[in-house]
């Protein structure tokens, strides 16, 4: 069974970019208007953009959030041509090569590398074990390089880094955070993003990961 008990602040979890995620985090909403204009899959534009409102707002980073529409920045891409756009996961926006900490001990259950445009690129999906309940996290567009050969992470050590459009699925740096109950996960692991009609059912599979994150 999941561990909703995880999901209260007093739960000691240690912040997945460490002392680079301190200060209060610009709120990100790529449904704005104001975003309409950009071409979501130019990212020489994308980063313009994302630096512009990080440093108008006098911010270090910033968080996109869980079940956005994401359908014009996922424009053009097989994603959107599903109509999967409600996003399952938050993303959380560093440069590139920013590490990653393990907010909890952990096994790695996956690390692979997942090609072509919109999609995750370099990733790794750890599983937690927590009072005995299990529960997964996915960590989307690494550096493949980066990515840790040990089988074990415990709390706080390093397992990757955020790298560039060139190897991360061709998106601005950013990681993906995404968590999976357990429940169909070889269903739910490939898939970053839903349809309207799988709103109501993503709590039993890939509830907000939020949690997860602490700054």
């Amino acid at each position: 069974m999941y561990p909703y008990s995880l999901q209260e602040n007093s739960f000691p979890i240690f912040p997945i970019f460490w002392y680079q995620s301190r200060g209060t985090p610009l709120t990100l909403d790529y449904s704005v208007p104001e975003f309409q204009n950009i071409d979501p899959r130019n990212m020489e534009n994308m980063n313009r953009y994302n630096q512009e409102l990080l440093m108008n707002n006098n911010a270090s980073w910033s968080l996109g959030g869980y079940l956005e529409d994401r359908s014009h920045i996922l424009n053009g891409t097989h994603i959107q041509k599903e109509w999967r756009i409600y996003h399952l996961g938050i993303d959380i926006l560093f440069p590139a090569g920013t590490s990653l900490y393990n907010p909890l001990d952990g096994a790695i259950y996956e690390r692979w590398y997942e090609s072509g445009d919109g999609n995750y690129g370099g990733y790794i999906i750890m599983r937690y074990s927590v009072s005995g309940s299990e529960f997964y996290g996915l960590y989307g567009h690494l550096s493949v390089d980066s990515i840790t050969g040990r089988d074990f992470i415990k709390k706080w050590e390093k397992f990757a880094e955020l790298w560039e459009a060139s190897e991360n699925g061709n998106w601005f740096p950013h990681l993906h955070l995404q968590v999976f109950t357990g429940k169909d996960l070889d269903i739910w692991k490939s898939k970053g993003y839903c349809k309207w009609e799988d709103i109501a059912r993503m709590k039993y599979f890939c509830p907000d990961p939020s949690f997860l994150l602490r700054y």
